[in-house]
């Protein structure tokens, strides 16, 4: 990806001692912003996370990366946002449809619908932030996967991008991509294997030359389970 011109350092790239020290407390979360939604972050007795005083947004929440794991919730959940970051960039999530917030604190208030004020802990893990590292392949091993898998079942070896189409791999026909699906699911060595997963035989059937990485990177993770 190019790198953005005349790109300056503002004083939201540094992080305070502090919070750099609760880092490890922030999260990513991934969604989309809903049309106008803006609204000043005082409405409802908010602050802004950042302690400014821009808009929230009416947003849809998708999915987070927190505790080195990236999840996704089977039902969008609504909240305000400050604004996103950009576009997403990991996890799995198209950036032509998604976008990042990065860093929240979990301890920030904001308003979820119907309209109530919770923390964002409390709105992103109701459950507890209990690791779903046993359940569910991280995004860095299934991009491994796909690494070791495409060149081992005869694709070329260009760099793993999952913004581009498999056919960019070499792959051109039903029979290649057979022979792919079969090291995902089956190689002991590098398929979901590897990492104590299984992956039913026909979890990849969709996939064909104009098939971005992304989708079947995002059917792996959903689809792949711990072996019992």
């Amino acid at each position: 990806m190019p790198k953005a011109k005349n790109s300056k350092l503002t004083q939201q790239h540094y992080a305070g001692r502090v919070a750099a020290a609760n880092d490890v407390l922030g999260v990513a979360v991934y969604g989309r912003v809903i049309e106008d939604g803006e609204v000043p972050p005082r409405t409802g007795g908010i602050q802004h996370p950042s302690g400014t005083d821009e808009p929230l947004y009416h947003s849809q929440i998708f999915g987070t990366f927190a505790d080195g794991v990236c999840s996704r919730f089977p039902v969008p959940k609504e909240a305000w946002m400050p604004k996103p970051d950009g576009p997403a960039d990991g996890c799995g999530w198209d950036p032509k449809t998604y976008v990042v917030w990065k860093n929240l604190p979990l301890s920030w208030s904001t308003v979820q619908r119907p309209y109530k004020v919770q923390t964002l802990e409390s709105i992103l893990f109701p459950a507890g932030r209990l690791s779903i590292s046993d359940k569910q392949l991280r995004a860095d091993q299934v991009v491994q996967i796909l690494a070791d898998c495409i060149p081992g079942a005869g694709g070329n070896h260009n760099p793993i991008a999952l913004s581009k189409i498999l056919q960019f791999y070499g792959f051109d026909t039903q029979h290649q991509i057979d022979v792919l699906n079969t090291w995902i699911v089956g190689n002991a060595n590098y398929g979901v294997q590897r990492y104590g997963f299984v992956l039913k035989g026909d979890a990849l059937n969709f996939v064909a030359p104009a098939t971005l990485l992304s989708d079947i990177a995002k059917a792996i993770q959903d689809k792949a389970t711990p072996a019992m």
